[in-house]
């Protein structure tokens, strides 16, 4: 881990360094296409494909980054400083931050639009709808903002912290607590309409960084007794439940929230396999053991695990592995674009050869997702837990130590 003086140092110098590193928009550039600007939800959209429906150029450059975190967070040298994914709508990129402020951001400039302060810790991602834009806190609170202004519309207080990012349909939004709930909330009164209460003989429950997908009418989550559950979003009555998983101890960052697609949804289990499951009935449709996972994407005629030690694509139904990579680091996360496949990964680098000084770092991979080939490669130098967004043009990320970046193509 970066030492403490590294830490505070940034924090000193942010508001110095801000102004320089805002790069100019090169002229005769294509004006920003708002068409393609959309990656307004956790994962992309309330399926959790985490995959855009476009091309995107690599290699890429920092446009800007903007420091959002605080002077207690370089202290707590001992604790990973995680930091909830960004997300992109239209010309705004919005992102929470561990000091409870949450950021609307010009993705052009990195200007502040406006600050909203929460009063708790912002852990999970946003999600941006038509005209609000929602988070919760670990404190239990779900706040809905006006996209535009920052002011509050909406506040509901949980029982427990929130470590989900929200679903927002034309009427409802469903969020998760801590505590194996999963709840409803009318966005015209602020009220409660539903809880899914999910009992089970746990005397402590695993603290599961995950969010719920929904599709069709329906929420799909991973409550922390190992059950993927199915529950009908307009009664909140459970559909189907099945058991996943047993252990959440398995070292790495396991993806924890569901996956949805036309073929079914799709989980990783306790083995570190992905299971399909039919919607309707939550019967298993299949397994893949192809590959340990930590995290994965279903492509068009194809799955992409990433797990311990490679990236591979496997086509299906064959099984057959179409391509694989074995990059130096640990995947943390993958997101994609129709053409690139960008795979984050942490590492340690030897402090002058000597091991036991080793400072952690990340390396983003840009893949070409059809053939496996490297495209581009960026270090940095903190780790980095969250996952991308990425639009027609920019790739956002934001690291462990609370550093949100916006990469162009160059």
């Amino acid at each position: 881990m970066n030492s403490v003086n590294g830490r505070l140092k940034r924090l000193f110098t942010a508001s110095i360094l801000a102004g320089f590193m805002m790069l100019p928009s090169c002229a005769g550039r294509v004006a920003y296409d708002a068409a393609v600007s959309e990656w307004g939800a956790f994962m992309h959209d309330d399926a959790r494909t985490n995959t855009a429906p476009h091309d995107i150029s690599v290699p890429m450059r920092l446009k800007w980054q903007r420091d959002l975190s605080t002077l207690s967070d370089a202290l707590e040298a001992g604790r990973p400083q995680v930091y909830a994914s960004p997300v992109i709508s239209g010309h705004t990129i919005f992102a929470g931050s561990k000091k409870g402020r949450f950021y609307s951001m010009d993705i052009e400039s990195g200007d502040v639009n406006w600050t909203y302060d929460a009063g708790s810790p912002i852990e999970a991602p946003a999600s941006a709808g038509e005209k609000l834009v929602c988070f919760g806190t670990v404190e239990g609170e779900l706040k809905c903002l006006d996209r535009t202004n920052g002011k509050e519309a909406l506040s509901f207080k949980a029982r427990s912290e929130v470590l989900s990012s929200p679903v927002i349909t034309d009427k409802d939004v469903f969020f998760s607590t801590a505590d194996r709930r999963l709840y409803a909330v009318s966005i015209d009164t602020g009220e409660k309409l539903w809880a899914y209460v999910r009992t089970s003989y746990q005397t402590i429950a695993p603290r599961i960084i995950g969010s719920p997908a929904y599709a069709d009418g329906r929420l799909y989550h991973l409550f922390p007794d190992g059950y993927l559950v199915s529950i009908d979003a307009a009664t909140g009555k459970e559909v189907w439940a099945k058991k996943t998983t047993i252990d959440f101890k398995s070292h790495g960052i396991i993806r924890r929230t569901p996956l949805v697609t036309s073929r079914g949804v799709f989980m990783i289990d306790g083995a570190n396999s992905i299971v399909s499951f039919n919607k309707a009935n939550g019967e298993i449709a299949d397994t893949f053991r192809f590959a340990k996972a930590y995290d994965f994407l279903a492509i068009e005629n194809g799955l992409v695990l990433a797990g311990p030690e490679e990236i591979s694509f496997f086509e299906l139904p064959s099984g057959k592995k179409r391509w694989s990579l074995k990059p130096e680091g640990v995947v943390a996360s993958l997101t994609a674009t129709d053409n690139v496949l960008f795979a984050f990964l942490n590492y340690k680098k030897p402090f002058l050869g000597i091991e036991h000084l080793s400072e952690a770092r990340a390396r983003l991979y840009a893949i070409g997702i059809k053939d496996g080939q490297p495209l581009w490669q960026r270090t940095f130098d903190e780790t980095i837990s969250s996952y991308g967004a990425s639009t027609g043009r920019y790739l956002a990320v934001m690291n462990d130590a609370g550093v949100l970046q916006l990469f162009e193509p160059e």
